[in-house]
């Protein structure tokens, strides 16, 4: 086999399984967005810190969510954690989610939050 022939398939072999991974990246994150069918985009946000129940203020990024635990973004604003999973980003952005509700003729809000690829549930808020 020539060494033109060897390279081309190395390259061949590379490209393709650099589509492979490509792929399934894609068909992960979409599988992860088909959970905010019907949300809107409401705001993308810095996350300076979080905090827990403790009543103690970490500002050392972002930890994931835990029950109640307050995310603090860098504007002020808050949001209130209503799921638990761990991963760790310093100062990432969050894109809030909102989707508008009725129950009994209660007006509310659904309130998610993504930070990288992964979804958090960030519970309700009752409009005004």
């Amino acid at each position: 086999m020539s060494k033109k022939y060897a390279h081309t398939v190395k390259v061949f072999w590379g490209l393709f399984a650099g589509l492979l991974f490509c792929t399934a990246v894609h068909a992960d994150t979409i599988d992860k967005l088909s959970g905010l069918e019907g949300f809107y985009v409401l705001k993308v946000k810095t996350i300076d810190g979080w905090i827990d129940k403790d009543k103690k203020e970490k500002k050392s990024g972002f930890e994931g969510c835990d029950w109640d635990r307050v995310i603090i973004f860098d504007d002020g604003t808050t949001a209130t954690c209503r799921t638990y999973s761990y991963t760790y980003s310093y100062r990432p952005k969050a894109a809030l989610f909102v989707k508008p509700m009725s129950h009994n003729g209660t007006d509310f809000f659904s309130i998610k939050m993504m930070v990288g690829s992964d979804i958090y549930d960030m519970g309700v808020q009752l409009s005004k």
